[in-house]
């Protein structure tokens, strides 16, 4: 099947027409033919041959997802979240955090998110579908962002003003210029929680803090090139433990970056180096399987690790999917006191 092929039968399964699907098929075919003025004015001029490269690599575009309301003004009842549901959009995920918990130890929060952009011919629409184009996983996740409980305020990487590492919210999308250009009925969240020392907690609480007061991280968006062809090797390999995270390691492994690298990344490579440097069993194994944070894509995130899923929902809905997790895992109540 080719690629038209496979984004239609996605499309089918989320309860979508062939007519959306054309819809999809010529946003495709114009992202290809450079059309789109609001992707060149993201990317600049300079970085020409980087859009070219994206939109060979832009094998598919994910559809418009839709919850299973036909009112997306409205959000759901508390009973519509089940653990393990067979649900694409509201879910709480059984964890085994409980029988795991020591005395001590404390929970990172991370949040991949699945937007749903309002203008679909958006530069950050076509990288999404770059991203889903040469991701590996089963998951579609193209954004990514760390927080240190379970309220709606979370750090995140994009190039927007006022500086590139803000502060992100579902609910409240108008206070973040990427958030803003997501539909918040339609965009999805998964929430994931990494288990940790209270000393590596605070250690990564201060790091994001610091970053964020002097303002110096950029989003830098070369590194997407040498990332998207890291993906493409992944997917490209016959055995499944070679495509997944840590799977084949990377040319240099793990190094710290120079003083001219500090502050340079793309969303999800920073947590990766933020997670890295302040918890050691992700260093320890970024380490033994060779992991350049550099090549760290958001769904990778999932297999971190400590890390285990939390919940998943539409981002108007987060705050009320939040509270259902912790009423059925109460261990989480103080990260949402």
């Amino acid at each position: 099947m080719d690629a038209f092929g496979n984004i239609k039968k996605r499309i089918s399964l989320l309860g979508h027409n062939d007519k959306e699907f054309r819809s999809t098929r010529e946003i495709v075919h114009r992202a290809c033919f450079f059309r789109n003025l609001e992707f060149c004015k993201i990317f600049g001029a300079k970085n020409f041959f980087i859009v070219a490269v994206s939109a060979i690599f832009l094998f598919a575009l994910g559809g418009c997802r839709s919850t299973k309301f036909a009112d997306d003004q409205t959000q759901i009842l508390s009973d519509g979240l089940e653990i393990n549901a067979h649900d694409e959009v509201f879910k709480i995920y059984d964890t085994d955090f409980k029988d795991e918990f020591s005395e001590g130890e404390k929970f990172i929060f991370l949040r991949l998110y699945f937007p749903n952009y309002k203008n679909k011919l958006s530069g950050v629409n076509i990288l999404k579908g770059l991203i889903a184009s040469v991701d590996p996983s089963d998951y579609d996740f193209s954004h990514t962002a760390i927080g240190f409980d379970l309220h709606d305020d979370f750090y995140g990487l994009t190039r927007y003003k006022p500086q590139d590492l803000k502060h992100e919210s579902c609910l409240n999308t108008e206070t973040n210029i990427y958030m803003k250009m997501c539909d918040k009925y339609k965009s999805l969240q998964m929430t994931l929680a990494i288990k940790v020392s209270a000393e590596e907690y605070e250690a990564t609480k201060k790091f994001l803090e610091r970053d964020y007061a002097e303002a110096k991280v950029k989003y830098f968006i070369p590194k997407n090139l040498p990332l998207g062809f890291w993906g493409v090797k992944r997917k490209s390999q016959k055995n499944a433990e070679a495509r997944s995270f840590g799977g084949i390691p990377s040319k240099n492994g793990y190094v710290d970056p120079t003083e001219e690298e500090r502050f340079k990344f793309v969303c999800s490579s920073y947590i990766a180096y933020v997670l890295a440097n302040t918890v050691q069993n992700v260093r320890d194994f970024f380490i033994e399987k060779e992991i350049d944070y550099n090549y760290v894509i958001p769904t990778d995130l999932i297999f971190f690790p400590g890390a285990q899923k939390c919940f998943l929902s539409t981002w108007a809905d987060y705050e009320i999917a939040a509270e259902e997790f912790v009423k059925s895992s109460p261990l989480f109540e103080e990260y949402l006191k």
